[in-house]
């Protein structure tokens, strides 16, 4: 494996004789290393990131149309009832209804055919996942987020930025997740507002467009529910939609002799 240092920063250009383009991109499985932080090779590590996470994201509005599109694709195909009639319509060049409505759903089945993905994000077995970079408190409230966590699908997004308690009632037991609005009140008095079956709560930043423009948030007072907490940019419209399922995905970096490689993803 061929390497180079482009402004202090290694790029993999070649791995068994092949080369790489300069913006491709090598992807190693989590399976495949050990992320304990123990290395044969003490020249090779894997570092977790302990400042930005990413949150894997399908919208509701995906969920529901690749369900939809499933339950279609499931309906039976009626069957040709052969009779007497039929077989006299089919001679004198009619067809009969049940052809008629085979057809119609095999075109409504099919009529997906060719279509840009970028024009259908979804698909009946998978709707599209979207990445977000979200960055993780700091300070003795901020509750260690694990390196794998369970797809929440239970999401409610609160209109007020959470300054004052929020009754119990007035939020469904089933949540897992709030999106509160940043502002109007520290993060550490936001989190001691929420009910406590509250798991996540992700913190928008409105005037932010990108993570770069996110300032990392200080938890100053003790998490008394441990719930985790992760802040995202909120100024475009991507937390506009309604969020059918969300995941937390933690990164890891590759360093060789203490340089970081730039272009390995850890998946």
């Amino acid at each position: 494996m061929g390497m180079t240092n482009e402004h202090g920063v290694l790029r993999i250009t070649n791995i068994g004789g092949t080369s790489l383009g300069k913006n491709e991109i090598v992807f190693l499985e989590d399976k495949v290393i050990d992320k304990s932080g123990a290395t044969m090779d003490p020249n090779f590590q894997i570092v977790l990131d302990h400042e930005y996470i990413d949150l894997i994201v399908q919208y509701a509005d995906d969920i529901r149309a690749a369900k939809r599109e499933e339950e279609l694709k499931q309906v039976p195909i009626i069957p040709e009832t052969k009779t007497a009639l039929g077989e006299l319509l089919s001679r004198l060049g009619f067809t009969s209804l049940e052809t008629q409505l085979n057809d119609l759903l095999s075109l409504y089945n099919d009529e997906d055919d060719g279509r840009d993905d970028e024009a259908t994000p979804t698909s009946a077995s998978s709707p599209q996942l979207h990445a977000f970079a979200g960055i993780v408190p700091t300070g003795i409230g901020a509750v260690d987020i694990p390196t794998t966590t369970p797809v929440f699908t239970n999401i409610h997004i609160l209109k007020d930025p959470a300054c004052a308690p929020i009754r119990a009632s007035s939020i469904p037991k089933t949540a897992q997740v709030l999106i509160v609005p940043r502002g109007s009140c520290s993060f550490s008095q936001k989190l001691r507002n929420l009910p406590s079956f509250i798991r996540l709560v992700i913190l928008l930043d409105k005037d932010a467009l990108t993570p770069q423009d996110l300032v990392r948030p200080l938890l100053d007072k003790e998490n008394e529910y441990g719930i985790m907490a992760v802040m995202v940019a909120g100024g475009g419209r991507e937390w506009e939609r309604e969020v059918g399922s969300l995941t937390l995905r933690r990164r890891w970096s590759v360093w060789v002799k203490d340089i970081r490689v730039g272009n390995i993803v850890v998946l």
